[in-house]
Order: C-alpha cells, then sequence, then structure tokens
C-alpha cells in the first residue's frame, strides 16, 4: 500500500501531483528556505527526464490549455486509461448566469443554449463511476462567455446537442 500523505480534508494543489512525477530534480533556492513542493533528497534524480517545480509546471500548464482549446473548438478529449472522454455539449435552459460581468440573462434570440461539460463514462472501469465529476475550473468558464458574448452562433455551430 502506498501512503501519499495528504488527508481527506486538505485541498490538493498542482503541486501535489507534483510528487508522482518519477524523475524530480533539486531545485535552486536561496540558503536557509524550504522550496515548495519538498523534495528529499534521495527522490533526486539525474536522469535526462529530471524536472524542477517550475519546469514540470510550464509543461502542466502547456498541456491543460492544449485540452482546454481542444474542448472549446467542439473536439472530444480521451482522457487515456479507459477512464472515458469530456466534451462540451450545448443544453438548453431557460436562464444563465454569465460569468463573466455576473447578470443573468432569461432570454436570447439564439434559443437560449449555454454550454456544458459532460464526462461519457458509460463504458469506464472505474468503481463508483457516478460519484465522481468533471467540473471545469473558473477560468475555463469565463474563456467560454466570453466567446460566447460577442458571437451566439459559436454555439450552435460548434457543440451537438445532449
Amino acid at each position: 500500500m502506498i501512503v501519499t500523505g495528504l488527508s481527506k480534508s486538505k485541498s490538493r494543489g498542482v503541486y501535489d501531483f507534483y510528487h508522482f512525477y518519477p524523475y524530480k530534480k533539486q531545485m535552486n533556492v536561496p540558503l536557509g528556505t524550504i522550496p515548495r513542493p519538498f523534495v528529499k533528497k534521495e527522490d533526486w534524480t539525474n536522469h535526462k527526464y529530471s524536472l524542477d517545480y517550475q519546469q514540470w509546471l510550464e509543461i502542466y500548464e502547456d498541456i491543460i490549455e492544449l485540452i482546454r482549446e481542444e474542448m472549446l473548438q467542439g473536439k472530444t478529449w480521451e482522457i487515456g486509461y479507459r477512464l472515458g472522454s469530456v466534451k462540451l455539449v450545448k443544453v438548453k435552459c431557460k436562464s444563465f448566469k454569465n460569468y463573466i460581468t455576473g447578470k443573468i440573462r432569461l432570454r436570447n434570440e439564439y434559443g437560449n443554449y449555454k454550454m456544458l461539460p459532460v464526462w461519457l463514462r458509460r463504458t469506464i472501469k472505474l468503481r463508483h463511476k457516478w460519484t465522481w465529476r468533471f467540473k471545469p475550473n473558473r477560468e475555463m468558464l469565463r474563456e467560454i462567455y466570453r466567446r460566447t458574448d460577442s458571437d451566439y452562433t459559436y454555439i450552435t455551430s460548434r457543440f451537438e446537442d445532449k
């Protein structure tokens, strides 16, 4: 059994995922300071794929940006490891909140559609698969509404109905 040392009440950040990367490198920090995330000396490697946290974070953010752009273009993103796929679909609603302005709109001339992330998980091999959920962060929601605020045909032309 592998114990990660993360409790259930602790909120997890991106730096927690760095602990699972096998090729960690020593970070350059001033003398007398503790780096975040802290990496034990025995976990340091001198491998050709060794990365410190800043290098790893740049790669991680680039991958997340590519996934976000692919989903915003209307494509389905396959998660991998037989965990299904995620895509954005259009849903007809009575009203919706614009996450940029904070205003609630009741109607628009394009049929009151909004985009909703959907995790397609019928065929995945995961225990209690319906207790988990996929929720985009606030930055992605703002990007969705920024693109649709000026042009509502963006939703109807790229995304299929749920």
